[in-house]
C-alpha cells in the first residue's frame, strides 16, 4: 500500500472526510481503482455534500477505509514500461527464431544437394555394376563356346583371367554400392530431422505472432488509458487553478461576493457540515471520557442475543443508550478455532481462555471477514470510545464493575502469570466480563502513527494501574504476543460496502 492510500485510510478513520475525498481525487487519476470503491466514494460524497448522512455513514466509512488499505495498485506508467520491456524481449526472440529458421533452411538445402549427389553416384555405380555383370556373363558364354569348340588353351586361360577380374570388380562395386546406400540412408535421416526442426520453428513463429498481436492490443489499451488520464490531469489542474482563484476572491471579497460565487458557497457548506460534525463528535467523546452517574442496569432485562458458530456460542449485549452490541466476553480460543480452524494461542488447549498472540491485522484481514461470512452480520473491533463507554458501565467505579480490582480482573498479582477462563470474575453493570485484565483488547482506532493501533484494558501480566479503564495504550498493528486478544461489537445498522 502506497503513502497516499495510507493517508486516505487515516483521514476516513479519523472522520476527516473532506481531506480524504480531496486526496482520493488525486489518487484515482494515477492508479487503477476497483469500480465498487469508486461507487462507494461517490455515494458517501453525495450524502456529505447534501448533508443527508445515513445512520450507518460512519460504519461505511470505516469499512471503506479498510478496503482502501488493502489496495495493492501499481501506476499505469509502470504497467506500460513492463509491457514495453516484454515487447522488446518478444521482438528479440522473434528475430532469433527467424535467424535460426534461415540457418536450418540453408542447412536443409545443403543436405538436399548432398542427397541428390549421393543418389546420382548410387545410380552410376548400379549402372556400372550392371554393365560389368553383363560383360562377365558374355565372357562366361564365350569361355563355354571356346571349351565346346576345343579352341587353343591359351585363349581359354585369357578368358578365365578376364572373368576373374570382372568378378573382383563386381565385388568391389557391391561393397561401394552398400556404402553408398548406407550414406544415402544417413543423409535421408538428417534431412527428416531438419524438416522436423523447420516445422517446429514455423509453429513457434506462428505462436510468437499471436503473442505479438495480443501485446499490441494491450499496449493500445494502456495508451488509451494514459491519454484519458492526461486529459483528467489537465482538467484537474484547470479545476485547481479555478479553485485557487475562487479561494483568493473568497478571502478578499465580502459576503455579497460569496453569495454570487456558487463554487465557494458549496465549499463553505461542506466545511460547515464537517465542522458541525466535528464539534458533535468532540462533545460526544468528552462525554464518554467523563463517567456519568447512572443507576445500575439489571442485566437480566438487558437486550441481548446469542451467536452460535459450529456449536460454539457467545452472547452479545445491547449497550444502553447506544446503537451497538458488545460481546459479553473476550473471544475465546474455542470461538477462534471454530471460525478459523486453528489456535495461535501461547496457552493453547484451554478453550475457554481468551485467544491471544493475534495481531490487529490478523483480526481485521482474516478473523472478522471469516466471522461475518459465517454469520451474515458485520462484526467489527470496537472504537476506543465504544470500548471505554461500555467498560465503565454507567458507573463511577475505579475499575469496570468495582473499586476492588481483585473482584473484576485477572492481573499480575492474582493471575499466576497465565490467562484464565472468561466469566470467572464479576461483570460490570452492563453484564460485560473481563473489561480489565486477562488479555489486552485491540480497538479499531489508529494511534498517532497509522502503523500502530490502540489497545485497552490491560492483561494478566500488568499491574492495577495499567488495567484501569482509562488507560490509553498502543501496539504495532502486526504485534503478536501472549497477552493481547480481542472483543467484537455489532451495529444493527451495519451494511457491508
Amino acid at each position: 500500500m502506497n503513502e497516499t492510500a495510507q493517508k486516505i485510510e487515516a483521514h476516513l478513520l479519523h472522520q476527516e472526510y473532506y481531506e480524504a475525498f480531496v486526496l482520493f481525487d488525486d489518487y484515482k487519476t494515477n492508479f487503477v481503482i476497483p469500480t465498487d470503491i469508486l461507487s462507494a466514494i461517490a455515494q458517501l460524497r453525495n450524502e456529505l455534500v447534501h448533508n443527508q448522512l445515513s445512520v450507518n455513514f460512519n460504519v461505511r466509512c470505516r469499512l471503506l477505509a479498510r478496503e482502501i488499505g488493502k489496495l495493492e495498485t501499481k501506476p499505469l506508467q509502470d504497467t506500460l514500461q513492463a509491457l514495453e520491456k516484454q515487447h522488446k524481449a518478444l521482438q528479440k526472440e522473434h528475430e532469433e527464431l527467424l535467424h535460426e529458421q534461415k540457418n536450418h533452411q540453408e542447412n536443409n538445402q545443403e543436405t538436399i544437394q548432398r542427397y541428390r549427389k549421393a543418389n546420382a553416384e548410387l545410380l552410376r555405380i548400379k549402372n556400372e555394376y550392371s554393365t560389368i555383370v553383363a560383360e562377365k556373363e558374355a565372357y562366361q558364354e564365350a569361355l563355354a563356346t571356346q571349351k565346346n569348340n576345343q579352341i587353343h588353351p591359351k585363349k581359354i586361360t585369357e578368358l578365365e583371367v578376364i572373368i576373374a577380374e570382372r568378378e573382383t570388380q563386381i565385388t568391389t562395386l557391391k561393397n561401394n554400392l552398400t556404402a553408398k546406400e548406407t550414406k544415402l540412408t544417413e543423409i535421408q535421416t538428417v534431412l527428416t530431422t531438419k524438416e522436423t526442426q523447420i516445422t517446429k520453428l514455423q509453429k513457434d513463429l506462428a505462436k510468437e505472432k499471436d503473442n505479438q498481436e495480443l501485446l499490441n492490443i494491450a499496449q493500445n489499451e494502456i495508451n488509451q488509458k494514459i491519454k484519458r488520464i492526461t486529459q483528467q490531469e489537465k482538467a484537474l489542474l484547470d479545476g485547481q487553478k479555478v479553485y485557487t482563484q475562487l479561494q483568493e476572491k473568497y478571502n478578499q471579497q465580502d459576503t455579497t461576493l460569496k453569495q454570487k460565487d456558487t463554487k465557494l458557497t458549496e465549499i463553505q457548506t461542506v466545511y460547515a457540515v464537517l465542522q458541525a460534525r466535528y464539534n458533535t463528535l468532540e462533545t460526544e467523546y468528552n462525554l464518554l471520557k467523563t463517567p456519568i452517574a447512572q443507576p445500575k442496569i439489571n442485566t437480566q432485562n438487558a437486550t441481548s442475543y446469542t451467536e452460535t458458530i459450529k456449536g460454539v456460542s457467545f452472547e452479545m449485549i445491547k449497550i444502553p443508550n447506544q446503537n451497538f452490541y458488545m460481546a459479553e466476553t473476550q473471544v475465546t480460543q474455542a470461538m477462534w478455532q471454530a471460525v478459523m480452524g486453528n489456535n495461535p494461542s501461547y496457552f493453547a488447549g484451554k478453550l475457554q481462555n481468551p485467544v491471544e498472540k493475534v495481531s490487529w491485522k490478523d483480526i481485521v484481514n482474516d478473523f472478522l471477514p471469516a466471522l461475518n461470512k459465517l454469520t451474515g452480520k458485520t462484526y467489527l473491533l470496537p472504537t476506543e470510545a465504544e470500548w471505554e463507554y461500555s467498560a465503565m458501565g454507567g458507573e463511577n467505579y475505579q475499575y469496570p464493575g468495582s473499586d476492588n480490582i481483585d473482584e473484576v480482573a485477572c492481573y499480575d498479582k492474582n493471575s499466576g502469570k497465565t490467562t484464565h477462563p472468561v466469566k470467572q470474575k464479576k461483570a460490570n453493570a452492563y453484564g460485560l466480563y473481563d473489561m480489565s485484565g486477562n488479555v489486552l483488547e485491540w480497538c479499531e482506532d489508529a494511534w498517532e502513527d497509522i502503523a500502530r493501533r490502540v489497545c485497552r484494558g490491560g492483561s494478566y501480566r500488568h499491574d492495577s494501574e495499567y488495567c484501569a479503564p482509562h488507560g490509553h495504550h498502543s501496539r504495532d498493528a502486526e504485534y503478536r504476543y501472549y497477552d493481547i486478544g480481542l472483543r467484537v461489537v455489532f451495529s444493527a445498522s451495519s451494511v457491508v460496502i
